[in-house]
């Protein structure tokens, strides 16, 4: 994968969370990008956050290893669910939406090196 010099990425990679938060064809059209985030890092889980229930797609990709839903009828689960993702201290988060209500959940959180991880907003057109 070809990262900008200036976007050099100094920690081990061993958990990226991808967040696809679209409608269900927008969840197709980001499948080759976890297979080339996959592809990429090899060694690392990957994860992916999409809506409740569009993950049910991904079930059998053998490229993701975890699948977040998020439930939009229940305040009780969305605080569960960003508990939980929370947990994961990511390295590397992709959000393919590139909005900013999302990212802010996920900087304040450390890895276990404390390095802090690293936020993509990726626009794919």
């Amino acid at each position: 994968m070809l990262i900008s010099a200036q976007h050099k990425i100094n920690i081990p990679i061993r958990k990226i969370l991808v967040i696809q938060l679209g409608d269900i064809g927008d969840v197709v059209w980001a499948i080759p990008a976890f297979w080339a985030l996959k592809a990429a890092f090899p060694q690392a889980d990957l994860s992916v956050l999409v809506r409740n229930p569009n993950g049910d797609l991904l079930l059998d990709d053998p490229h993701i290893d975890k699948i977040f839903q998020v439930d939009q009828q229940s305040l009780f689960k969305g605080l569960q669910l960003l508990k939980n993702l929370r947990r994961e201290k990511f390295d590397l988060l992709f959000d393919l939406r590139a909005d900013e209500s999302r990212g802010f959940y996920f900087l304040p959180q450390r890895s276990e090196n404390e390095s802090g991880a690293v936020l993509f907003r990726v626009v794919l057109a």
